[in-house]
């Protein structure tokens, strides 16, 4: 399976793989106009996953976003995991967008020269980490990972030479999954 990146696509191919969403996952009774809501992936300035985002994102004012960002500006490569209600969920932030965190996800900013950013996603995710920050998590009703817990979760940390070939078998795999996905047949539901 071709990957469906901006840089490993052409304009006319971005089209192509949007008229097919569009005919195969019967999206034509729903009311979204795929070819417009994807326009800025077709012309090669966001990426699928950016574009999604963008939808699903709620928005603050200019001035909230300021204060929000003054103790901790989350950035492309940082890691944002759950730290209140459901805890121990890792997610690296593969997308260039502004935004700011709420307070039930903590921002970790590690070395990227130690730890491969899909590596620690899923080394944080995996049972031996989940397990310990489930362990370390407190309260009942009211779920609270504090960070002085999260800094006791023990973790492997192999070379960066094996953590780069795990991370490259982990795309390998996705584009594998997104292959598979998009043969499936998934009517649109109207929201």
């Amino acid at each position: 399976m071709k990957s469906t990146l901006i840089k490993d696509t052409t304009k006319s191919e971005r089209i192509e793989l949007v008229k097919q969403w569009e005919e195969s996952e019967g999206c034509e009774s729903s009311g979204i106009d795929l070819m417009e809501f994807f326009r800025d992936y077709i012309d090669g300035v966001k990426e699928i996953s950016e574009v999604n985002a963008a939808f699903t994102a709620r928005y603050i004012s200019d001035e909230d976003y300021a204060n929000a960002i003054k103790k901790c500006h989350p950035e492309k490569g940082d890691m944002l995991y759950s730290k209140g209600g459901t805890t121990g969920i890792a997610k690296l932030i593969d997308i260039d967008e502004e935004f700011a965190n709420w307070v039930h996800v903590a921002v970790l900013k590690f070395d990227k020269s130690k730890l491969n950013g899909i590596f620690f996603e899923n080394m944080l995710n995996g049972d031996y980490c989940f397990e310990q920050s489930q362990r370390l998590t407190k309260g009942i009703a009211n779920r609270d990972l504090v960070l002085s817990a999260m800094a006791q979760i023990k973790m492997y940390r192999p070379p960066m030479e094996i953590q780069k070939q795990f991370a490259d078998f982990v795309n390998q795999v996705d584009k594998s999954k997104l292959y598979k996905i998009s043969t499936l047949q998934f009517p649109c539901i109207p929201g």
